[in-house]
């Protein structure tokens, strides 16, 4: 399961209305339309993201039973994530502040995987949680034993502001677009990823523009028809610029 995390809540923990998304039970997005998400939208800056895979290989095979230890692989999976930051989830954190979110974990005695988004907007910070993730990993092969426990690490995109900063003209003719069709521009950063920060590190310079969508990856999303007109005509203006 692959799921963007920008913006996860639990039903317990909302101060507001949220609503199911139709990628998964656990994927929430709020019933109004995040300000920072409405029409006139430029996203200049993403969070870099990491998959981190976490297989925990046969910890109660035969050989490993003569220990005589009492925890499971399912068991150590749940001891990997309470080693981490209990406040640095999606739940609990907003804007510039990074986080470790479980999306995945399943196993059983002898075998368990669990599968966390990694996301920060600054770099040096999201290889530091990258290097305590290693460190986890290593405390807790040395407490249970090598190859107790297998860590898999895979960055999927990094900050699109690193590529950005030297082609702020794109998003000077994107507000000058956007002020030409008569609609406020609002430059800020997003807090999951996009497909611009995938083609910023191809060597394609590429801000997000907004649609004008509401409740997205939900089952309400929609786009208004006014919206999707408005940005026809940006993409217009843009052409002549």
């Amino acid at each position: 399961m692959r799921v963007d995390v920008s913006e996860i809540k639990t039903f317990k923990s909302c101060r507001r209305q949220w609503q199911l998304s139709s990628r998964n039970k656990f994927h929430m997005r709020p019933i109004v339309t995040p300000p920072q998400f409405a029409l006139g939208t430029i996203f200049h800056e993403s969070l870099a993201q990491l998959y981190l895979g976490v297989p925990y290989e046969k910890v109660m095979e035969m050989v490993r039973r003569e220990m005589q230890t009492d925890n499971d692989a399912a068991l150590v999976a749940m001891e990997f994530d309470r080693m981490l930051p209990a406040g640095e989830t999606p739940r609990d954190t907003e804007g510039y502040e990074g986080f470790y979110h479980l999306c995945e974990i399943r196993g059983d005695e002898s075998s368990a995987e669990a599968v966390f988004i990694l996301r920060d907007h600054d770099r040096d910070k999201f290889e530091a949680r990258k290097a305590f993730l290693r460190q986890t990993a290593d405390y807790l092969n040395a407490k249970y034993g090598a190859e107790t426990f297998t860590l898999q690490l895979r960055d999927s995109y990094y900050n699109m502001k690193e590529k950005l900063a030297g082609h702020m003209h794109l998003i000077r003719n994107a507000e000058a677009a956007m002020q030409k069709a008569g609609i406020p521009p609002k430059v800020v950063p997003i807090r999951g990823g996009t497909d611009g920060a995938r083609l910023s590190y191809e060597g394609l310079p590429c801000p997000n523009l907004s649609t004008g969508g509401v409740n997205f990856h939900s089952i309400h999303e929609f786009i208004p028809v006014r919206s999707l007109e408005k940005m026809v005509e940006v993409l217009k203006n843009l052409v002549v610029l």
